[in-house]
Parts: C-alpha cells; structure tokens; sequence
C-alpha cells in the first residue's frame, strides 16, 4: 500500500512538473530545461555501477538535484527558472529510478514516471540531438 501511494506521489510531481515547464515557460526556456535534463539522464544512463554502486551514484544525483532544487530562487519567478525547473524533473526521475531500484515502487510506475519526462524531453528536444547527448556520454 505505501508502495502504490509513493509511486502515485512521484507521478503526481512528475506530471506536475513537466506541465508547469510546458504552460509557463518559453519555447527557449523549455529547450534550455530539456537539455539539462537529457545530459543528466544520459550520465546516469551510461553509468556502468551495478547494484550499491548503482544505488550510490543515484542517491547522490538525487542529492544534488535536490540540492540545485532549493538553491533557486524563491518567490512568483520560480517557476521560470530553467534551473530549478531541470532539477525538479531530474529530482522526479532520480527519485522514481532510486525508489524502483530499491524496490520501493514496480517497474511498471517507475516506467510511467519515465514516460511523463520523457514526453516532455522529446516534444522539446529533436531526436537527433538526444541521440548525440547519449553518445556522447558513452565511455
């Protein structure tokens, strides 16, 4: 039960994320948030850890994102920053891959909150240039 309600949390501030980015901000903007988004994506992706290592590195990108989440600033132009912006959606996809790895979500509510930040990085970002931002992660 707390399992179904902490991945319901998570989709519920990835969804309410990704509309904020898309209703508030600028098409420049967007693209600014996106991009920093896929590089964080495309790092912890190609990240070669496996089980605490794994688990390490995630909690300490979600630590920053969090991090670089409060050090925005605060106030009715919250919302524009891409900053805080990029880190609430790195913060809802960190937190829903840490949450799943550990076993605290399923697989399957993990992927829906993948789905929601993913919809926004492509319907922002050409397929291309997402493409080139996990080759040229790769090792």
């Amino acid at each position: 039960m707390v399992g179904w309600f902490r991945a319901r949390s998570l989709r519920r501030n990835a969804l309410k994320d990704v509309k904020t980015a898309r209703n508030v901000m600028g098409s420049d903007a967007r693209l600014t948030v996106a991009r920093r988004v896929i590089a964080q994506m495309a790092l912890i992706e190609q990240q070669p850890g496996r089980a605490n290592g794994a688990i390490d590195l995630l909690s300490a990108a979600l630590r920053q994102a969090t991090a670089d989440k409060r050090a925005a600033p605060r106030g009715s132009q919250r919302d524009c920053d891409t900053t805080r912006m990029a880190a609430a959606l790195v913060e809802s996809w960190i937190g829903a891959r840490l949450a799943a790895s550990r076993r605290k979500i399923s697989m399957r509510a993990y992927e829906r909150i993948d789905a929601v930040i993913w919809s926004f990085v492509a319907d922002t970002i050409d397929p291309a240039e997402i493409e080139a931002a996990f080759r040229r992660q790769a090792p």
